[in-house]
Parts: structure tokens; sequence; C-alpha cells
């Protein structure tokens, strides 16, 4: 499995374990908790978004090691 595939998956994970609680703090109907919510959900996008593109850049360095490596 490629890095980009682990890390994705892995990100998918992180949300899964958010979902309850940002679904909480919707459900209250306060304004804060539900900034609060979005804030959170933004900085996680902000953060994977930071992380991911190094990972493609490991993925596609390691398709060309996969690549090579294959008989032709």
């Amino acid at each position: 499995m490629l890095c980009v595939e682990q890390f994705c998956l892995r990100v998918l994970w992180e949300l899964d374990q958010l979902e309850e609680d940002w679904m909480g703090c919707m459900a209250t109907g306060d304004p804060e908790a539900v900034a609060h919510s979005y804030r959170m959900l933004g900085h996680h996008l902000q953060i994977t978004a930071d992380q991911l593109i190094p990972m493609m850049v490991i993925s596609d360095a390691e398709m060309a090691a996969v690549n090579t490596a294959e008989p032709s």
C-alpha cells in the first residue's frame, strides 16, 4: 500500500472518530458550539491538506521505484 493510501485511510478514520462529537455540537444549536465545530473541522482539513502534498510526492517516487523494478 502506498504512503498516500495509508494516509487517506488514517484521515478517514480520524473523521469517523470526530463525527459523533461534531454532530452532538451541531445538535445543541448553540452558536458558539457550532462555530467551534466548524473551526475544528476546518483546522483538520487544513492540516490534512498540508500533510497530503508531501505524501503525494512520496507516492510518485514509490511508483517510479515500482515501475523500474518490474521486469519488461
